[in-house]
């Protein structure tokens, strides 16, 4: 198969609906050859997408949820890079990108993600970068998120596509498609945003008035921005996140609210929709058993399961209970080495975890 593509130089390139190989022989032109940057452009793309870096991801069969969770993921931690122009001021070829952001946590996560998906990782002492960059992997994640993107995030995929269709048409990109209207629940978007960019809170507080002297409060909570920083064309949405918001609200039957606060001396507004009641805890774990979560969130996700079935028994209003979900707290949202509770349970620590629930991700 190499001497094959030594010999034909071909541009192996990944989509949705399989690999497509673009010769760029002289045989075979990917673009006819009439000026420079023509041949400027072959090229590039053969040097963007190197023989020896391109993975036969074909190998792995995929789900139909991994389009949604990635818009998802995207539109939380993701950024997606388009340049102006094609060259810079040196004619020198920029080059479009997609990145995700993780907490240093989730690296095994953003490495399985490089494993299954091409790309490289940036590492930091916080945080890593997973970034695509390379034709094939960057054409095959763009057909994967397009259809399924919900929040004006979308006005940068539509630069994406729109840029790629003008400087590289032999690239197989889909034509746009607008934002997702299908109910939330039918697909794993709010699972990737969520882990992302939601959370899950264990709150215990002394209280009086109850048997064991303290509360046990639980909540499922997403804070997205209120406004995207480009101005978008309103054939393909809005600036403001209120209406994805809304629609997360409406699906948890609460209520979404506004958050203002400063932060490094500017002052930054927010929505935030929290799952605060029994029923809305419900449909919480209703839409999770349905589209899990990946990153480490999911680990707390299973603590803070944890405590939810205790209160449906009550469990947590006795003092056995009241000190499981102490113990259950005290490791909740750490990186602490793992231990024993003081009933002989070990703690799920985020360094302990096995990352075995990859095996059910959806390629």
């Amino acid at each position: 198969m190499q001497d094959c593509l030594n010999e034909t130089h071909s541009l192996i390139i990944l989509f949705s609906g399989g690999i497509v190989p673009l010769n760029i022989g002289s045989h075979t032109p990917l673009l006819k050859r009439n000026s420079f940057k023509d041949v400027s452009i072959l090229e590039d793309i053969h040097r963007n997408s190197p023989h020896s870096t391109i993975k036969p991801l074909t190998k792995h069969i995929y789900d139909s949820q991994l389009g949604p969770y990635l818009a998802g993921l995207i539109e939380g931690d993701g950024t997606i890079y388009v340049p102006q122009w094609l060259r810079d001021d040196k004619g020198r070829i920029r080059y479009c990108f997609i990145n995700v952001t993780f907490d240093i946590r989730d690296r095994s996560f953003a490495l399985y993600l490089q494993s299954r998906l091409g790309g490289s990782i940036q590492e930091h002492p916080t945080y890593c970068i997973w970034f695509i960059s390379a034709f094939n992997e960057l054409v095959f994640i763009t057909n994967l998120i397009n259809g399924y993107m919900r929040t004006p995030k979308i006005e940068a995929l539509n630069r994406l596509i729109n840029f790629l269709h003008l400087h590289y048409p032999s690239l197989p990109v889909d034509e746009f498609k607008s934002l997702d209207t299908t109910p939330i629940e039918l697909n794993a978007w709010l699972a990737g945003m969520w882990d992302a960019d939601g959370g899950f809170v264990i709150n215990i507080s002394e209280a009086s008035d109850f048997a064991v002297g303290h509360r046990v409060r639980i909540k499922a909570k997403i804070e997205l921005r209120t406004h995207y920083h480009r101005a978008i064309d309103a054939s393909i949405g809005s600036t403001s996140y209120y209406y994805i918001m809304q629609i997360i609200a409406n699906f948890f039957n609460v209520n979404i609210r506004e958050s203002k606060r400063f932060k490094h001396g500017r002052l930054y507004s927010t929505y935030v929709v929290e799952a605060g009641g029994m029923s809305s805890h419900k449909i919480v774990v209703s839409y999770f058993s349905s589209f899990p979560l990946f990153s480490s969130k999911y680990i707390n996700y299973l603590r803070w399961l944890e405590v939810h079935q205790m209160q449906l028994k009550k469990e947590h209003a006795t003092l056995t209970g009241l000190q499981h979900c102490i113990e259950i707290k005290n490791d909740f949202n750490t990186g602490g080495k793992a231990a024993l509770t003081a009933s002989g349970r070990a703690y799920l620590s985020l360094q302990s975890i096995s990352w075995s629930h990859l095996s059910k991700f959806y390629i």
